[in-house]
């Protein structure tokens, strides 16, 4: 593309002459030359070529009236700053079907907005925000609108509905709705959120069987990605437990299910997810990783009434969101399992496999004599919005999920020696276990004036989690000798937490919003640890939290906003203030360039305690914050970065660093086995170690949209260490998590009715304790240096990938899904542990392992069909 200038002797007489190029070149060069702005349909301004010569020097108008002379174009000089491009309206037919358009916000028509269909057609909406798409129309329309967000959805889609919202394009704003279609995730820098769509989760489609929320997260920069037997979101080094997951406002406690292959958000219910990783919004119960808040479909516009049924492999949904009426808006979903994943391939999963590097002795591999598996879940979501008025909203939500699992087994393993092979080991292993979810919440939207509103919810939640574990085991000690042991661990967890707050919104004449409210929770948490034949943790814990918030988003200069937050909380079991500032500053460049920085210190008085028993099954536990055992964590959180938009290719960048301080870990006051038993030795006891972490390290995201082509690049370089003061001298050591590098490449194409998938997944080793390298007497861990034990994984790898093609049905569409996870088949593992110590024997006084990997996912296909209405 070549655009020819010629400047004359005065400079106040310069001239562009164009030769047959796109008007969007001219209309660029026009915006740098003249300091104005265009609002105009891009995909259609691209295809109009223009052949003409311009004087800079002429007023605005005039070069206006001289470049649309001849164009399908006419223009609107809305102030000395922006012009509107109108495409030329087609005479409309009788069989034109009239669709109007309205603010998302406020419900009002919005008249004048460009629309665009056909390539070198158009139209806009008259005063009544109604415009009337002709019969021949096909493709896909556009819709743009100075002061709104572009749209763009397929012609049937538009079909489909007779009303059209358009999202108002102020960068205070929280949230954005985009239609299902939109292939790009939305970084919003002022509220400080990255937003996933509808369909973005069922384009970039990371789970094994059907599209996953959390999975789909996990795609982002900053968020670890090494674990495909994993939901959990673990923001920046942080454990899972430091993010927060709001489901339509209420908390959930325990977000997975299956051992955390799936997670337990429903993607058929959901509109769009904001995921924030550095400040948060005040109204929001402090973490100190970061926030992922879901919203699912309102159903209040009919673009979002649907009924959509969906089988796959394992499981099944159905997710549907309609009106009654004007004013009674019902949303639906549940999922359930139609098979027993217990007895599909995914059982070796939950059973460690020998590790191939085995110390000192060549064992044969473990021989499962028998087992008995079983699993089953169920999730259910429920909405109804009852509007009894313009300016009044009330809502009624509930989420119910339920696991529950059994597993026995028998194995052996058995020592190689010439000709035969001696048994050396076995095992009768017998676990059950069980956990739910219950949430409902009440709330009230009120729009007390046109700048004024006011949000009212009360939430309940409930979290039960019940485990046991049972193994009794024999071994032989020397030839004629043996040992006979019984390992047990059960654990429960139960929660109640009743949550209320009251939020006001404000905003002035410039846009400057101010927010205020008060904020109650009540958490009933009590929790019980049986480790061996000796109790552990049995404490029933009751705590409230009384919290006041504001934030202020100020706008001091044109390009510049800032937005403060502040939230004070008293806290009953340590009877504390808490105070949690923020602040986010963002600065817009010329030609679409933000930059942007922020810290905050939020608290956190509920953490996720963590351990790993002798089999290497990991177990959590929630556990209320005493300043005791269990202090309350506090991090500091410093964010700079840069983010750019240019022709479709956005760029976002950040360097972060955070300080966690009162984290804890549980772990066993000695490291490793008894010789003589392999079991618990009788001075063994677990404890929880108090410490601190950091994390710090550079976020990248990339995201190409062109045509039908959408490829996001996440990458992220991070280091994250943690010290403990009872464990040698405070030294610091690579986390449990720590990763350097995560790369993520997705990509998706959509050819007509075929849409095809791709995805990479790197990862680099993380960190774990060798006890294959600790020979001898068990250690004491306050004397141990872990660094001296610590191996690296092996880096982790993974290729996806997907197709599916949709039947357009006049009534419905039927569409078909089909993919391979892991398509290299590489072994990549989860962790590693080295658990069986067999005494030495022939003078040997060293201790002899056993090793055990904990693998993940090798080549798994996937194949799902679904009719949506």
């Amino acid at each position: 593309m070549v655009l020819s200038m010629a400047v004359p002797s005065n400079a106040q007489q310069n001239e562009l002459i164009v030769n047959q190029q796109p008007l969007t070149s001219v209309l660029d060069s026009l915006e740098k030359m003249k300091g104005i702005s265009f609002s105009y349909d891009y995909d259609l301004a691209k295809e109009i070529l223009v052949d003409r010569k311009i004087s800079f020097s002429d007023p605005v108008r005039k070069i206006c009236e001289d470049l649309f002379a001849s164009l399908p174009m006419n223009f609107e000089i809305l102030d000395d700053k922006h012009i509107r491009l109108i495409p030329l309206q087609e005479k409309k037919v009788p069989d034109d079907l009239a669709i109007r358009i309205i603010d998302a916000q406020t419900g009002e028509p919005v008249p004048f907005v460009a629309v665009g269909y056909n390539i070198h057609s158009g139209t806009e909406t008259d005063t009544t925000g109604t415009f009337y798409l002709p019969r021949n129309a096909e493709g896909s329309i556009s819709l743009h609108h100075i002061g709104y967000r572009r749209m763009d959805l397929p012609v049937s889609e538009a079909r489909k509905n007779s009303v059209i919202r358009m999202v108002p394009a102020q960068k205070d704003l929280d949230d954005i709705i985009v239609l299902e279609d939109e292939p790009g995730i939305q970084t919003l820098d002022e509220s400080g959120a990255t937003v996933l769509h509808a369909g973005q989760i069922a384009q970039h489609n990371s789970s094994v069987f059907t599209a996953d929320p959390l999975r789909t997260i996990q795609l982002l920069p900053g968020i670890g990605a090494q674990n495909d037997l994993s939901s959990d979101v673990r923001i920046r080094g942080g454990d899972a437990d430091e993010s927060l997951i709001v489901l339509d406002g209420m908390t959930l406690y325990e977000a997975k299910h299956y051992y955390g292959i799936f997670s337990t958000i429903n993607a058929g219910v959901v509109d769009e997810i904001a995921v924030y990783k550095n400040n948060t919004p005040v109204y929001m119960e402090g973490r100190t990783s970061g926030v992922v808040d879901i919203s699912t479909h309102s159903g209040r516009e009919k673009e979002q009434s649907f009924l959509d049924l969906q089988a796959g492999l394992m499981n099944a949904s159905a997710s549907t969101s309609f009106s009654l009426g004007n004013r009674l808006h019902i949303l639906a979903g549940g999922r359930f399992t139609t098979g027993n994943p217990g007895q599909s391939r995914f059982q070796r999963l939950l059973n460690p496999r020998p590790a191939e590097r085995i110390q000192e002795r060549d064992f044969s591999t473990f021989n499962v004599v028998s087992q008995a598996p079983n699993y089953a879940f169920q999730d259910w979501n429920g909405k109804v919005v009852w509007t009894p008025g313009d300016r009044v909203a009330v809502y009624a939500t509930t989420f119910h999920s339920h696991d529950e699992t059994a597993l026995e087994f028998d194995r052996t393993l058995n020592i190689n020696a010439p000709n035969m092979e001696i048994p050396l080991f076995r095992e009768e292993y017998d676990e059950q276990g069980a956990w739910n979810n219950h949430a409902y919440q009440l709330g009230a939207d009120i729009q007390l004036a046109e700048r004024i509103s006011w949000e009212n919810r009360i939430v309940y939640t409930e979290t039960n989690t019940q485990s046991m574990l049972e193994s009794s085991f024999w071994r032989r000690v020397q030839k004629d000798s043996s040992y006979t042991g019984v390992y047990s661990n059960r654990i429960s967890n139960q929660i109640a937490d009743v949550h209320a707050f009251s939020t006001l919104s404000v905003e002035n004449h410039k846009k400057d919003l101010l927010t205020a409210g008060l904020d109650y929770q009540r958490i009933d948490n009590a929790f019980r640890i049986e480790y061996g034949d000796r109790k552990q943790f049995d404490q029933a814990q009751e705590s409230r939290l009384i919290s006041a918030f504001a934030a202020w988003k100020w706008r001091p200069w044109k390009n510049t906003s800032v937005d403060m937050g502040l939230r004070g909380s008293h806290y009953s079991i340590t009877d504390k203030i808490y105070v949690s500032p923020q602040v986010l500053i963002t600065h817009d460049l010329s030609d679409g360039q933000t930059i942007k920085a922020s810290y905050s210190s939020p608290a956190q008085f509920m953490q996720r305690a963590y351990y790993e028993d002798l089999t290497g099954r990991a177990y959590t536990f929630w556990i209320n914050a005493n300043d005791l055992q269990v202090p309350v964590s506090r991090a500091h959180k410093w964010m700079a970065g840069y983010h750019a938009i240019y022709q479709g290719f956005k760029w976002d960048a950040e360097i972060f660093y955070k300080r966690t301080s009162g984290i804890i870990e549980i772990a066993s006051n000695q490291i490793g086995f008894d010789p003589q038993t392999s079991g618990i030795n009788a001075n063994t006891q677990l404890r929880v170690f108090q410490g601190n972490s950091r994390s710090f390290g550079l976020d990248l995201l990339g995201i190409l949209e062109m045509g039908n082509l959408t490829s996001q690049l996440s990458y992220t370089w991070s280091k994250t260490d943690q010290q403990f003061p009872a464990i040698l001298n405070n030294t610091w050591i690579p986390a449990r998590d720590d990763s350097r590098h995560q790369l993520k490449f997705a990509h998706a194409y959509k050819l007509k009715s075929w849409t095809f998938q791709a995805l990479w997944v790197f990862s680099s080793g993380r960190p774990y304790t060798d006890i294959s390298k600790l020979t001898g007497s068990i250690r004491s861990r306050l004397e141990t240096d872990p660094s001296a034990f610590q191996t690296r994984l092996r880096d982790y790898h993974r290729v996806d990938i997907g197709v599916s093609y949709t039947f357009d049905f006049p009534v419905f569409d039927l569409y078909v899904n089909a993919g391979v996870l892991n398509i290299f088949n590489r072994r990549n593992v989860k962790y590693a542990q080295y658990i069986f110590g067999v005494k030495g024997t022939g003078g040997q006084s060293t201790n002899t392992i056993a090793g055990t990997e904990w693998g993940l996912l090798d080549r798994t296909f996937n194949l799902a069909g679904g009719i949506r209405f």
